[in-house]
């Protein structure tokens, strides 16, 4: 059960890695707007990934 959580840091981690780059990329780049499009698609994914992760983490380490 420990590795599970261990997981569920590890994917936290990298999704917040994601969000704070997708966004400076967002905000500091000129992208066009397909691209720009498909970065906010990846950013709000990896945002609810990182948003859920904490309840799997506490669900895993309830058990």
């Amino acid at each position: 059960m420990k590795n599970n959580t261990s997981i569920y840091a590890w994917t936290m981690l990298i999704s917040l890695i994601v969000v704070v780059t997708v966004t400076f990329i967002i905000c500091l780049a000129e992208v066009s707007k397909t691209v720009s499009y498909l970065l906010f698609a990846v950013d709000i994914v990896a945002a609810i990934v990182f948003t859920v992760c904490p309840v799997r983490i506490t669900r895993a380490s309830a058990r």
